[in-house]
């Protein structure tokens, strides 16, 4: 699906209460549930745009080094989802970190799915 796409879909979804003659309850709804449909709307163009756009740094060849620090937190944060999760267990915790220093050594490639999440 294009950019022209969504913002057409944006337009009509703006637009929709000044078309047609909503009672208060409707114009209510449609503005309750209009973040998550924009969300929706934009959330697929920004993983296909982030897809693309790991492409074209994975065809580049480049070193760990050459990556923003963004890029590699992004990067572990999809590869190594337990980052965000305590670890109480040490032995887990030793074996996490044994995995992302090896993948810290070999990250020359990004992942081309993506996390999003609302801000």
């Amino acid at each position: 699906l294009t950019w022209d796409w969504r913002v057409g879909e944006l337009s009509q979804l703006k637009t929709l209460p000044y078309r047609y003659p909503y009672n208060d309850a409707d114009k209510s709804f449609i503005i309750k549930y209009a973040p998550p449909i924009i969300y929706a709307l934009w959330e697929g163009f920004m993983k296909n745009s982030f897809e693309i756009y790991a492409r074209a740094l994975n065809k580049l060849n480049l070193s760990r080094e050459d990556f923003s620090i963004e890029i590699i937190t992004h990067t572990i944060e999809v590869e190594f989802p337990q980052v965000k999760e305590p670890i109480t267990d040490f032995t887990k915790t030793k074996s996490y970190v044994d995995k992302l220093q090896k993948f810290l050594m070999m990250i020359s490639k990004l992942p081309l799915r993506c996390r999003l999440v609302p801000i």
